[in-house]
């Protein structure tokens, strides 16, 4: 057979030099006079030629001899022999595995068939050399926009999936292993990489980019066709004909079957290595008609919901990108750098999600729009108006979350707009049964069909019930209240309301039951429980993440009931225990804690007072209204006092308690707004008056407190983050945390702050506190490494981006706790962030900004009302004092940064905040000296008088003695090095 194959090709080779010479006879005397010249040439110089280019010069001769003899022979008979003996040839039976399939008088393999050549053409004849090779230029993916930036993680395990499944089908046949069966398809068939996400998730660029870096593997061409419109899919038939047209196949000869594109399709992928990108696919039996048949190839496709089930390949979830990458999002469209207005761009990501489509909706109102990023952050603050100011003429985030919904079921869309009137940000599924009015079990399979379906994010597991948490993207969110304004009527909507109340009533009732043996109300018939659930068993165990999770639906039951169930109302607002939740303005809460004050007193209980008026206390501190918070603590302590002086032993074992509680959290109260001397004291004694009344568990946390206090490592930090309370667990990571970074083990100090913002879920005040934590973190991390840059010509640390990513992290961050508080009503906590963030701006190396954050942070510290800072406004003081110090010096005033240090170091000793003074004392030691004149940088020094509640040269720092640094204007003796970089 092999033998037959190579002489009918040696045939074919005599004949087309017989007819190449037929063709060249004519001019075959200029062939040789050219040959004969360029070989008497050759001859002439051969004795100048080097002696190892002589052997080629000799074969050179040789060469044009033999194509002068060949070409100028006058080509003889003997054509019909050698035609003849080429027919035989071609009318021996072909061998079987040999034989191709012809479609409509054409065949697959490229041959003609019926006189037709591939391109429609005449037959050009079966031995043209031409054909050997053929010149088809590969499609390639669509040029990059320049715009893509960030989702390493998911192009790093994409393409480690991509590998995985490549390598397993370049092996000897086998049984493939489960991960190579995960990685694609096992080892058979085309490589596949499923993509699955919410509208405006990504999906597609990220799959382009993907194909983009994989390019080279293909090198046959990369093909990306679309496999539906905004709201309908193509059909198998037009995506094979997208598809063949991209292969080059001729667009009037495409079948009008789709099993014949199919067969076309697969045969021109035949011994191929093309890449399909097939994006937005809505069906599985789209993708499975279009796929090519040889492994060579690979496929990537996008969808929203998951196909991995029906394509028999795990498919990726891609979410919306981390915080960092949705900020380069944003920067990259709207083409502001880093530095520009941090805590807008932050606010503009929150708004949008993190939604990249709705970032670049955004992006597009400042560029090339020319708006400014906090002009845009203001125009997509009320929620009413966000949508429609994120309709772009080619971006339409409505039309892409509307092409979703209308696929839902009618039910499923009435499950949708009934679930926004859950007040809280996440939820069980259970609780779509009383407003929709269906049993449990057909909830549950609604709320899962409509995450199937990406309008719902399973966003964790409920670690008490078991079952999962969901939530609304916050554009979903807007989009089904929308819907639910124009299609549900207000009594449906009151109605629903009034089941959602009336069953968390009865769950609450089931959990206060457990947690408080004196509660006793008529029980409920069952009506959205099971009669013997465990769920109210499970969550009295652990209430405390349940409380934060529900605390706006918690609020509510705390109005409806405090008129007729005062009992029930008291007893849900003690086990609020000072609970921050995001986006609600202090005032609601402080309404709800004084119902049930009243509450209390009206069911004459005096414990019950005491406790709602300690979780009042703790919120007041949370919000840093600490002024009102130390009154309320100090009326707890008085009340547990009269209780512990009475007669009933467990009233007065629960006084004591509550006083420990009160007085330990009056020293939190100190430590958090950095008074650490009083917080010394406070802890001190509640430690005292724990160790006396038995507690040991309050016992350890005081200890640990005293231990962050005096900034030295706790003794028994991991007992409590096992067995205490959530309160104690969260105090422990803390603790932990802020020890390592003492130590420097930047590392394991940034685990400890990740697993504290887990800690965190639904609470705030707990958020921003790490928020800020993980901002000064990054920030020493940084600076440990880079140092500050000094002068006004001085370079940013470091040079380069990969240098900079601690300093923007630390931005990120405290930009992050800037929004929080403002949106909790902190303004103490927003203007102890601005100082942060100004000193992380300055790392960052963008000056400009931190002097207007900077100066900022000054007016905001002016508009804080004394009677509610209380003891805060020394140290926090002191905190803009020590930014604007850093900020002057980086600008190179010399002089008045040294002052405002100086003044920062007297405060914080002060306050016997030995840590923060040393800091700035170690700054003022390795600033450099010059004789600088602040004359040339008054404008970076506000005019007017001193801030407020200090003097304009306060005296040396307290509890070390004076201040040895010297003056600003004298000059040390010249060393011979430079300062040492603080360690």
């Amino acid at each position: 057979m092999r033998r037959r194959i190579g002489r009918r090709y040696i045939v074919r080779i005599r004949l087309s030099v017989r007819g190449l010479r037929r063709t060249l006879h004519p001019y075959r005397l200029v062939i040789a006079g050219i040959a004969g010249g360029l070989g008497a040439i050759l001859g002439a110089v051969y004795d100048q030629i080097e002696t190892r280019l002589k052997i080629v010069t000799i074969i050179a001769i040789g060469v044009l001899t033999a194509m002068a003899v060949v070409l100028t022979e006058p080509p003889k008979g003997g054509d019909e022999q050698l035609r003849s003996e080429e027919q035989k040839l071609l009318d021996a039976p072909r061998p079987r595995r040999r034989r191709r399939k012809r479609v409509e008088g054409r065949s697959v393999d490229g041959r003609s068939v019926d006189g037709r050549s591939v391109d429609g053409g005449p037959a050009r004849p079966r031995f043209a050399w031409w054909r050997w090779w053929p010149r088809r230029i590969a499609p390639t993916l669509p040029p990059s926009d320049g715009l893509f930036c960030g989702r390493v993680r998911e192009l790093a395990e994409l393409t480690e999936r991509h590998d995985a499944a490549r390598a397993a089908r370049q092996r000897p046949a086998r049984s493939p292993a489960p991960a190579e069966q995960d990685a694609g398809r096992g080892t058979t068939g085309p490589v596949l990489l499923l993509i699955h996400g919410k509208p405006g998730v990504g999906k597609s660029a990220l799959a382009l980019e993907l194909g983009r870096r994989l390019a080279s593997e293909y090198p046959h061409g990369q093909v990306y066709a679309n496999l539906g419109t905004l709201r309908d899919a193509r059909t198998p038939r037009e995506i094979l004909g997208i598809l063949l047209k991209a292969l080059g196949w001729p667009e009037g000869e495409i079948p009008s079957q789709t099993v014949e594109c199919a067969k076309i399709f697969r045969s021109l992928t035949t011994k191929r290595r093309v890449l399909f990108v097939l994006d937005a696919a809505r069906q599985p039996d789209q993708v499975l008609e279009v796929l090519p048949a040889d492994p060579r190839s690979a496929v990537i496709v996008t969808s929203r919901r998951d196909f991995g089930t029906d394509l028999g390949v795990p498919s990726y979830p891609l979410d919306v990108p981390d915080p960092d990458e949705a900020i380069a999002i944003l920067r990259s469209a709207s083409d502001t750098d880093d530095g520009t207005r941090p805590e807008c761009a932050a606010q503009i990501v929150q708004a949008c999600g993190a939604l990249p489509l709705a970032i670049r909706a955004a992006a597009e109102r400042v560029n090339p729009g020319g708006a400014e990023l906090c002009h845009v952050a203001g125009l997509l603050t009320p929620p009413a108006s966000r949508l429609s100011w994120l309709e772009r003429p080619d971006i339409s985030v409505v039309e892409r979350i509307a092409s979703e919904y209308d696929r839902l079921l009618d039910q499923e869309k009435r499950a949708l707009q009934l679930l926004t009137l859950i007040d809280s940000p996440t939820f069980v599924p259970w609780v779509l049964a009383p407003l929709l009015g269906v049993a449990s079990s057909e909830a549950e399979n609604l709320v899962a069909q409509l995450g199937a379906a990406q309008m719902l994010d399973n966003v964790r597991r409920d670690e008490a019930t078991g079952l999962a948490r969901y939530s609304f993207h916050p554009l979903v969110r807007l989009f089904a209240e929308a819907k639910l304004d124009d299609e549900v009527s207000s009594d449906e909507r009151a109605e629903a309301r009034r089941r959602l109340d009336e069953a968390y009533r009865e769950v609450v009732m089931g959990v206060l039951a457990r947690v408080d043996p004196t509660f006793w109300l008529p029980p409920p018939t069952p009506k959205y429980l099971k009669p013997h659930s465990n769920v109210p068993r499970r969550l009295a165990a652990d209430p405390h993440p349940w409380i934060r999770a529900e605390y706006r639906n918690l609020l509510r039951c705390i109005e409806l009931s405090h008129v007729d169930e005062s009992a029930l109302c008291w007893r849900i607002a003690a086990q609020l225990d000072g609970c921050v939740p995001d986006e609600l303005r202090p005032d609601a809460s402080l309404r709800a804690y004084d119902l049930a004050i009243k509450a209390a007193r009206s069911d004459h209980n005096d414990l019950g007072l005491i406790q709602v008026l300690l979780a009042k206390g703790t919120f007041l501190n949370g919000v840093e209204c600490y002024q009102e918070g130390r009154e309320v603590l100090d009326e707890v302590v008085d009340r547990a006092r009269q209780l512990r002086r009475g007669d009933d032993r467990h009233k007065a074992q629960e006084g004591a308690r509550m006083e420990v509680l009160a007085r330990r959290k009056i020293g939190e109260a100190y430590l958090q707004m950095g008074a650490y001397e009083k917080a010394d004291r406070a802890f001190r004694v509640a430690y005292t008056a724990a160790a006396a009344s038995g507690e040991e568990t309050e016992r350890r946390l005081v200890r640990l407190l005293l231990a962050e206090t005096r900034q030295v490592d706790s003794p028994d930090p991991d007992e409590l983050d096992a067995g205490g309370s959530d309160s104690s667990r969260f105090r422990a990571v803390l603790g932990s945390a802020e020890a390592t970074r003492r130590r420097h083990e930047w590392g394991q100090a940034s685990e400890y702050l990740a697993r504290a913002l887990e800690l965190s879920d639904d609470d705030a005040q707990r958020e921003a506190t790490v928020r800020y934590r993980m901002a000064r973190l990054n920030l020493d991390w940084h600076l440990h490494e880079h140092g500050w840059p000094y002068g006004p010509s001085a370079a940013p640390a470091g040079g380069t981006p990969s240098e900079f990513s601690l300093a923007d992290h630390a931005v990120r961050h405290a930009a992050e706790a800037v929004l929080i508080f403002r949106r909790t009503g902190n303004k103490i906590g927003e203007v102890r962030a601005h100082c942060m963030l100004t000193r992380a701006l300055l790392a960052a190396g963008h000056r400009v900004e931190a002097q207007r954050v900077g100066h900022a942070a000054e007016q905001e510290l002016e508009t804080i009302d004394p009677q509610v800072a209380g003891r805060a406004l020394g140290p926090l003081t002191a905190r803009v004092w020590r930014a604007m110090g850093d900020m002057l010096l980086c600008h190179g005033d010399v002089v008045n940064g040294r002052r405002r240090l100086m003044q920062a170091a007297t405060l914080f000793g002060q306050e016997h905040d030995w840590a923060a003074q040393t800091e700035a004392l170690r700054r003022l030691r390795d600033v450099p000296w010059a004789a600088d004149s602040s004359a040339a940088h008054e404008h970076l020094v506000p005019a007017g008088p001193p801030i407020r509640g200090y003097a304009e040269e306060p005296p040396s720092a307290g509890g070390r003695g004076p201040v040895t640094v010297p003056p600003a204007g004298r000059q040390p003796p010249r060393q011979s090095s430079p300062p040492a970089r603080p360690r």
